[in-house]
């Protein structure tokens, strides 16, 4: 009969809390999974990059780095999420270990009890709640990342995509110039990133390297 009750009863704290440690254990390997390979797609658009340019490929390299711009940007979700998983896991833990403490103080009465298992849930919600939501913000930084990464396609933008290019090239340690010995000299305009330029990607991508 006791075990009949216990199946109908509502899961306690502790084991929401150790529910929620398992989803977040998965979560967490699916992040480090897809890091890995978009660390791997970010390498070979690298070496992509640096190819196309020695070929003297200008309008590869600019669909390249706008392609590298996309990696980087969900690299920096992904490191988002992971910080955000770890703490609600931390968070989990410590209500986990709280509802046991107070379940092995004697002379505690009922309601106590009672009380401190409701407040430990809607801790619990509250936490989930927030990360749905830090969720959703992240999701809509990916959004505006990338209407403005596919502005440079719509807006037919030579010179932005050119600056993008550069900066990419300069990022993963090669000149313009040393890039593309050959190439003629009107396929690129400019070989240098015009740092005070009032470019809204590349401040972007600043953002990304330094968040």
């Amino acid at each position: 009969m006791e075990s009949v009750t216990n199946f109908f009863s509502p899961p306690t704290p502790r084991e929401i809390a150790r529910q929620q440690q398992r989803d977040l254990r998965g979560v967490t390997r699916d992040l480090e999974r897809d890091r890995q390979q978009l660390e791997k797609q970010e390498k070979q658009l690298e070496a992509d990059i640096k190819k196309a340019a020695k070929s003297g490929n200008t309008a590869l390299c600019k669909t390249l780095a706008k392609q590298l711009i996309r990696i980087r940007t969900q690299k920096q979700k992904s490191h988002s999420m992971s910080a955000q998983v770890s703490g609600i896991s931390h968070r989990a833990t410590a209500m986990a270990s709280q509802s046991a403490m107070s379940n092995a103080i004697k002379g505690s009465t009922a309601a106590m009890k009672a009380g401190n298992k409701q407040v430990d849930l809607q801790k619990m919600q509250s936490a989930m709640m927030q990360f749905q939501q830090e969720s959703m913000k992240m999701d809509m930084k990916e959004d505006i990342m990338n209407d403005t990464v596919d502005g440079l396609d719509e807006d037919d933008d030579e010179e932005e995509s050119e600056n993008v290019m550069n900066q990419v090239l300069d990022e993963i340690g090669i000149s313009v110039g040393q890039a593309m010995p050959n190439a003629h000299k009107g396929k690129l305009p400019s070989t240098h990133v015009t740092l005070d330029e009032d470019d809204e990607l590349l401040k972007r991508m600043t953002q990304l390297r330094n968040p």
